[in-house]
């Protein structure tokens, strides 16, 4: 839970710094292409063993697990409210992190799991900002209920009090 509010804490900073619509719009059309490059080298340096492996499955299973459970709840044209976005509004983004931090500790590096988490940052806030002034655009006033009822990472009531909005 530390992990995603220094997350939430770091995008809060991105986003601020990133206000610009086309610089939003570089940064997350780059994603993936950064991610494959990012990929060789870090399979490259792995020195996973049975140990890490059987020890980081679990995180990697839950972001899997996560990803699967959004995806049965999301469907395009529709805003999604229902499963995990009930609890946060990014739950793909955060299966897709835990997912890729699961890998990232397997390998055995120590400084791969950090790197992973600020390449992570620096190539999905972009995407989630775009994707909710799109869809405040998109949906207007249900758009902002939801988003002033849900928080975008870190479930309410997980370690800190809800902000006056009834669940």
């Amino acid at each position: 839970i530390g992990l995603l509010y220094a997350i939430n804490t770091a995008g809060a900073i991105a986003g601020a710094l990133m206000a610009n619509d086309r610089v939003l719009h570089l940064l997350s059309r780059w994603r993936v292409e950064a991610a494959t490059l990012a990929a060789v080298p870090a399979l490259a340096l792995a020195h996973p063993n049975r140990h890490a492996i059987v020890a980081y499955l679990p995180v990697l299973m839950a972001g899997i697990a996560l990803r699967i459970w959004a995806r049965g709840h999301f469907e395009r044209g529709r805003l999604a409210t229902t499963g995990p976005y009930a609890l946060v509004r990014h739950p793909l983004y955060i299966g897709s992190f835990f997912l890729g931090l699961g890998v990232a500790l397997m390998t055995g590096r120590p400084l791969l799991p950090p790197a992973f988490a600020g390449a992570f940052i620096a190539m999905y806030w972009p995407k989630a900002l775009r994707e909710e002034t799109w869809q405040r655009k998109r949906w207007g006033a249900d758009w902002e209920r939801f988003a002033a009822a849900v928080d975008p990472l870190v479930p309410r009531g997980l370690g800190r009090q809800a902000s006056g909005h009834g669940r």
